[in-house]
């Protein structure tokens, strides 16, 4: 092991301890969002969460009619949002009955984006008298839990998760909790993001080339990458009883950058086929079905 790499891993234990013993600390050093990206004025905060609601109604657009519709008094359950709900918002305002957000870290400062929440709501609805405290606990209600598995009270009709699932420690148990949620025949929207998230040091794909014993000390307290490619997340449906319905994947690793690390991956990776290797997102719709 070089020198470069044996650093790389000791300064992830060292954050990944700091991570279990105090996760607010983390989150204050690290500022750490979940949004994948780094936006920060207003107008970036509600293009974000636009892009994202719109993104859903692309891809739900696929596979059944008036997909806007389809969404009115309905419960929504989204996973992972980060300390920004304005998608969750967007979705409220365009008729859901109620939305349920689930993340593994707490939502530190319930005020810190208000006057964002109130742009949301007045572009989407001029003449509302809603107010974001109202809103909150009430018409979205934000649940802290460990690796985001949670029962909620209510079947969700539909599930939603944006650059999520690939942090979750414990995939199955994510899906089989999102089986639970969701009522049979609800629809489930997922994208991943199955880059390295930043984690690379010299190739895009040289993440997977620790072990999973090492990449579990580095990152499991962190929402690091699962590392999991796409082939798992159809693996995961299907033992789960989701149908899918429909896929997308827009991006690749290049060849050549995967035939210079491929003798390097970690066992679990190594025989893998190259179409699953070169995957970078991963964009499915799944239905649950009768088990």
């Amino acid at each position: 092991m070089d020198l470069n790499k044996a650093i790389t891993i000791l300064r992830g234990i060292i954050s990944n301890i700091i991570a279990l013993v105090s996760p607010k600390l983390f989150i204050k050093v690290t500022q750490e969002t979940g949004r994948g990206g780094d936006f920060n004025r207003d107008d970036e905060l509600i293009s974000y969460s636009k892009d994202v609601y719109n993104d859903y109604l692309r891809v739900l657009g696929k596979v059944i009619n008036n997909p806007l519709d389809q969404l009115k008094d309905k419960i929504i359950l989204e996973y992972g949002p980060g300390d920004f709900l304005g998608t969750g918002l967007i979705f409220l305002l365009n008729g859901a009955k109620r939305v349920y957000c689930i993340d593994r870290f707490p939502l530190v400062d319930k005020e810190k984006y208000l006057d964002v929440y109130k742009k949301i709501i007045q572009a989407y609805d001029s003449s509302s008298l809603k107010k974001w405290n109202d809103i909150l606990g009430r018409d979205i209600i934000y649940i802290s839990a460990e690796n985001r598995v949670y029962q909620i009270p209510e079947k969700a009709d539909f599930i939603v998760s944006r650059a999520v699932l690939e942090h979750c420690n414990d995939l199955d148990s994510t899906f089989k909790n999102m089986n639970y949620n969701l009522n049979t025949n609800g629809i489930m929207i997922h994208k991943a993001d199955l880059t390295s998230h930043g984690t690379h040091r010299k190739s895009p794909l040289d993440f997977l080339t620790y072990s999973p014993i090492i990449w579990s000390l580095m990152t499991s307290q962190k929402g690091y990458p699962n590392r999991w490619r796409r082939n798992t997340y159809r693996e995961l449906s299907n033992r789960n009883s989701f149908k899918i319905i429909f896929e997308e994947s827009l991006y690749e690793f290049s060849k050549e950058e995967l035939i210079n690390i491929k003798h390097k991956l970690a066992s679990s990776f190594r025989n893998l086929a190259e179409e699953e290797l070169l995957c970078s997102d991963y964009f499915f719709v799944a239905e649950k079905i009768d088990a």
